[in-house]
């Protein structure tokens, strides 16, 4: 503090190949326009004793545009950011990210990182998250502890509330490598969409976010405030199960007080009229509930089997899609049609055309798309098929069904799509 008034100051610390120790204590950094304090790690590869030792502690971030702390990469590094308070972020608060670029991810592999984050409190942040923490998937030289943390008040809703997130989620904390462990750390942020959330791309990654207190023991609950596999089939999977029974247990080790032996919950597949989740056994659509409405991806397992009635209309809100890994049954009719369409498709919209040219006839041919009046046609793909495209076998591929008027073979487009990725063959005969 200088005269009575706060001065900006930006703390950048720059990590050499040499030996060092940053250690930022007691200090305050409030509403910089940027990071309040940001470390640059080195990327070359270098002896053990060589790894910076990067240590916050006992700090105030308040206010700041950009993070609180930024470290991006987290690399040749030990440290532990403890006892710190971020409060009143815009954005952002915390980002420990070793990013998911494939060639970095391939230069970042053997670089060594042993880091803590404890016993900070983040209280009255906003934007799309509080912490965000990624080391580099697969290795098992890197691993961080998020611990002892209180999160709390925090308002998380990311830019566009009204919009679902295909895989970029926003949430209070969202953890994307399986060597974080989140843990024993107090979730309570009810203006916030999620608590946790990954954007892990890795169907076969579990990511331990175990024994955490939620303010509730209720299961139900908790998993409405997790996103991850449940919701978007190729996400990883957030092992939020066992749960604290406490809320002072934070810091203790008693295992008679977490919830062992509570059975966990997942999101029931049938919910009525609403479908959506993992479906491991054989379901078949109530012929007297003929519309259904699909919250999150449909991921149909090996041993599940979904079967649509005819007659049956499946609608999709934007960003949701299916996985079918088992088989799937949609047997339908000129007379029952199911039907799989978009919901509230009016919620937004474009300026766009979309037409089929030089096809055999007015179902298929290249795909062409126009911006506005003003712009020209351009191809999205040089062939298409309206007919074949929605039960087309597609290994490990998502596809994009558009919505055409086959009248005119134009129509403006809306701006969702459907995904749908099928493993195995199955029988389709639905209506889009």
């Amino acid at each position: 503090m200088l005269d009575g008034q706060w001065v900006e100051i930006q703390l950048a610390l720059l990590h050499t190949s040499r030996n060092s120790l940053h250690n930022v204590n007691d200090s305050t950094f409030i509403e910089n326009k940027r990071d309040g304090l940001e470390f640059e790690s080195c990327f070359k590869q270098i002896p053990d004793g060589n790894m910076t030792n990067m240590t916050a502690g006992w700090n105030l971030f308040a206010g700041n545009r950009g993070h609180g702390i930024r470290i991006e990469p987290l690399i040749n590094a030990v440290g532990r950011i403890g006892n710190n308070t971020f409060r009143d972020h815009p954005r952002h608060a915390l980002l420990l990210d070793n990013g998911d670029d494939f060639l970095r991810i391939r230069e970042f592999y053997t670089l060594k990182v042993d880091y803590e984050v404890t016993s900070n409190r983040f209280v009255n942040n906003e934007g799309h998250y509080v912490a965000k923490l990624r080391l580099t998937q697969g290795t098992s030289v890197q691993k961080m502890i998020f611990k002892h943390n209180t999160l709390k008040d925090n308002r998380i809703e990311g830019m566009f509330p009204s919009l679902n997130p295909r895989l970029r989620v926003h949430a209070v904390i969202i953890v994307s490598s399986n060597n974080v462990n989140v843990s024993r750390n107090y979730l309570v942020n009810p203006n916030s969409n999620y608590e946790l959330a990954t954007h892990l791309l890795d169907r076969s990654s579990i990511i331990e976010a175990t024994r955490n207190w939620w303010d509730t023991l209720d299961y139900h609950k908790i998993i409405t405030k997790i996103f991850d596999q449940f919701n978007r089939y190729n996400l990883a999977l957030l092992q939020y199960h066992p749960v604290l029974k406490y809320e002072d247990e934070l810091y203790g080790s008693n295992e008679d007080y977490v919830t062992n032996r509570v059975r966990p919950e997942e999101v029931k597949f049938d919910r009525g009229n609403v479908l959506g989740g993992r479906l491991a056994i054989p379901f078949t659509t109530d012929y007297r509930e003929t519309h259904y409405y699909v919250d999150r991806d449909l991921t149909i397992l090996p041993e599940g089997r979904l079967t649509i009635l005819p007659g049956t209309t499946l609608e999709f809100p934007n960003g949701i899609g299916m996985l079918v890994h088992g088989r799937l049954d949609a047997d339908a009719n000129e007379r029952e049609p199911i039907f799989m369409k978009l919901k509230n498709e009016t919620t937004m919209t474009n300026s766009s055309f979309v037409r089929l040219v030089d096809g055999d006839s007015e179902m298929e041919g290249r795909l062409e798309v126009r911006p506005n009046d003003e712009e020209e046609w351009g191809t999205v793909c040089n062939r298409v098929s309206v007919l074949t495209v929605a039960f087309r076998l597609a290994m490990h591929s998502e596809i994009l069904i558009p919505v055409l008027d086959q009248s005119n073979k134009r129509t403006r487009s809306k701006s969702h799509f459907l995904f749908f990725t099928l493993i195995s063959p199955c029988l389709c005969g639905f209506a889009v």
